[in-house]
């Protein structure tokens, strides 16, 4: 087999690929410039001269009792709780507080981690 041959195509077909790659970044540039979202201005004039619009100042929140938290669950765990419920949540709609955190016994001395891989692993297919 000749090499040069061989190498003359392993260019050649990198080269087409990356021509290729360059010429579809293009179209999606200029897709994204002609497509794109343009800003909204109710009054018809530009975004940059309108005043910053400076938000009211909260009301007072209101006082919260300290949560019970239950002997051996640490504070991260509290914390990786409160930030999945307000994940979940989005921080739309009604606020939400934690009240108590403990913790529940799983039937069978498994914990609920456990139990919830065995349910996974062992689905039929």
């Amino acid at each position: 087999m000749d090499f040069a041959f061989a190498f003359s195509v392993i260019f050649t077909g990198i080269v087409i690929v990356f021509l290729v790659l360059l010429v579809l970044i293009a179209v999606m540039e200029i897709m994204g410039r002609v497509l794109g979202e343009k800003p909204k201005t109710p009054s018809g004039g530009s975004p940059e001269k309108e005043a910053p619009k400076v938000a009211a100042p909260a009301a007072p929140s209101p006082v919260i009792k300290k949560m019970e938290v239950e002997d051996g669950i640490g504070d991260e765990v509290v914390a990786v709780i409160s930030a999945a419920i307000a994940a979940f949540t989005g921080g739309a709609g009604k606020p939400v507080a934690i009240r108590r955190a403990k913790s529940v016994k799983a039937a069978g001395g498994r914990a609920s981690w456990s139990l919830a891989g065995l349910q996974e692993n062992t689905q039929p297919f």
